[in-house]
Formats: structure tokens, sequence, C-alpha cells
């Protein structure tokens, strides 16, 4: 076992999987909307939890997963879910991925908010979500940054996240794709959480 430390000026909000597919309220009664479903690449699957499997625990239970679930997840597909952003600064944005012989290479974006005058970013290109048996792999996002590379101050409010489907390892058996959490920690904007 090892243990992990996380640095931040504030404690850090953990989005559990089931929250990222269900919507959920968060500490100050803010709502936070369900996730969605897109079908943009022709797919018949579908946004679900799964509850701990495969001798994996997730972290409330359940992950985020795009699905078969009946139909298939295809190449193009995506999945929007938000979280909440509890007050004004930069934070440090991560996610726990999981990895598995059956799931894509995909993209994370932080959608833009024109409530809040924030732009999109991308926290993550071209992940491959491939491995011959099911893991998680922890990665840090960093402060997301504008086109210029300036870092973002995320004011007070709901942010949503968009996963694209972008293709698959020449191993992999499908198109699916798992979160376990995300994770939202505030930090200075140029103090990124490197291990």
């Amino acid at each position: 076992d090892k243990d992990l430390f996380y640095a931040g000026t504030i404690t850090p909000t953990i989005v559990g999987g089931d929250k990222l597919v269900n919507g959920y309220t968060a500490a100050d009664g803010t709502v936070v909307p369900a996730g969605s479903y897109s079908n943009s690449g022709g797919g018949t699957g579908s946004l679900v939890t799964q509850s701990d499997c495969c001798s994996l625990h997730f972290v409330d239970g359940a992950q985020l997963m795009l699905a078969n679930n009946g139909g298939a997840v295809a190449n193009g597909d995506s999945a929007t879910f938000s979280f909440e952003v509890p007050q004004l600064g930069y934070y440090d944005l991560g996610a726990n991925l999981t990895k598995a012989h059956d799931y894509a290479t995909y993209n994370l974006t932080l959608n833009a908010n024109s409530a809040a005058g924030t732009p999109a970013a991308t926290l993550i290109s071209g992940y491959d979500a491939y491995n011959s048996s099911v893991t998680t792999q922890y990665r840090d996002f960093g402060v997301p940054q504008d086109s210029t590379g300036k870092p973002i101050a995320l004011p007070k409010g709901v942010y949503s996240v968009t996963l694209s489907v972008t293709g698959q390892d020449a191993s992999s058996a499908g198109f699916q794709a798992g979160i376990d959490y995300l994770r939202i920690s505030g930090t200075a904007p140029t103090c990124p959480i490197t291990d």
C-alpha cells in the first residue's frame, strides 16, 4: 500500500461516479444536474453507473461508465457530466480513470461556462484507457488554461465536462470508458500537483 497526499488551498472536493451520472446537491444547496449521453457517433450505448467490480472499489461504490448496456458505444459518442466549484478561485482538476480491455481512447474537455464568462479548456487529449485487466489510473489535469496558456479562474457555479470517444487502442475490444471520480482542489494558478 502507498499513502497519497494532496496539496491545495482548500479541502478538495471528490465527486464520485454515481454523482456524475445521477447529479447531486452540493454542500451549499446547489443542484448539480445529471449527466447525459450523446450518440453522435451513431452508437447505442448509454451513460450508467457500474458498481464495484473486478476487485476494484470505486470511491463511492460506483463509477461513471459509457457502457454498451444492451447496445454498443461507438467512436464519436460522448457523455457530459457536471460538478460544482464552491467559490471563485483557481482549481487543480484531476480524475481517477478506469482502464479495461474494451475501453476507448478519449478526450476530456471542461466546457465553456458563458454565465461565468469562462472558456472551454482541454483537460486531457487522446487518453488511451485500454489495459488487459481492469485497473484505475489517477491523472492530474492541472489548472485549466485558456487558448493562450493563461490559467483560468473559475467563478462559483456548476461546470460540465465532456468525455468524447476518439478511437481505440489496436488491442481494445470496444469503445467503453469509465471514471471513478473527479477531484477539484483550490490551488495557486501556477502550482501544479506533479505526483
